[in-house]
């Protein structure tokens, strides 16, 4: 199959594009880590969903077999911050570096050694942080800062660096 000038200026703008993006820490993105509880709710027959590690599955949440906690739980464990749509959950244990993204019309709690990543808007585009925590370049400083214990460093965290497009780009188009 042959390709046209119009592939080319399209595979250039994208290469251009990619150059174009920033790097920054998640603290100068306006990226804002909750860390949660570090206790276990005792688990209700029915209520919220208390989401632990087991339920990041590539990048989402998997309710399917999810322990639930009694409102009274879910309003002690959410008293620093409800998970909101376009939220990020990261696991800091077990699985260190998962994430999952909150989606719309979620209401649940997270569980021990999770981290929720909230984008403010002013840098990073709130809808396009789950990308950014999944690609190569958030694997390769995960990998780096992880302890004898497979566990990421928090302080870590609000280092690492975010390679993002300008928040304009998402607004151009």
């Amino acid at each position: 199959m042959q390709s046209s000038p119009n592939d080319h200026r399209r595979n250039q703008s994208k290469s251009s594009m990619a150059t174009e993006w920033k790097r920054t820490s998640l603290r100068d993105a306006g990226v804002t880590l909750i860390d949660c509880d570090h206790r276990t709710p005792p688990a209700a027959r029915s209520g919220y969903p208390y989401v632990a590690i087991p339920q990041l599955k590539e990048g989402r949440l998997s309710l399917a077999d999810v322990r639930r906690i009694s409102p009274e739980h879910f309003a002690d464990w959410t008293r620093k911050a409800k998970p909101q749509q376009h939220d990020v959950i990261l696991s800091r244990r077990c699985s260190p570096g998962e994430t999952a993204y909150v989606p719309a019309g979620f209401e649940g709690a997270l569980g021990q050694n999770l981290v929720l990543l909230r984008a403010d808007g002013t840098q990073v585009f709130p809808p396009f942080l789950r990308w950014l925590v999944r690609g190569p370049d958030w694997w390769n400083q995960v990998g780096a800062f992880i302890n004898e214990h497979h566990k990421v460093l928090f302080s870590w965290l609000w280092r690492h660096v975010l390679h993002q497009p300008q928040l304009g780009e998402f607004h151009d188009h």
